[in-house]
């Protein structure tokens, strides 16, 4: 997937999908709380600092792209480059 049409592709699958969900939760009756609104990348290295956020959210230290990051390189780097 090297294409911006495939990028765009995949993260409008995954945000309908999203989607759906939350359309399910609120149907049965669950209110979820909106988060925080999405602070600018200030650093020059956008893959760097998604890498580094990532690593905080999960708790991993990431040493080589595995499972879908390395199947499909170009998505990881959208998703923390983006």
């Amino acid at each position: 997937m090297k294409t911006m049409e495939g990028k765009v592709a995949l993260v409008t699958g995954a945000a309908s999908g999203f989607m759906a969900v939350l359309e399910d939760r609120k149907a049965n009756g669950r209110q979820d709380i909106e988060g925080r609104q999405a602070t600018p990348v200030r650093e020059a290295d956008k893959y760097q600092a998604g890498k580094k956020t990532l690593q905080e959210l999960t708790g991993k230290e990431e040493k080589a792209p595995a499972g879908a990051n390395a199947f499909a390189p170009a998505v990881d780097t959208f998703l923390k480059a983006g």
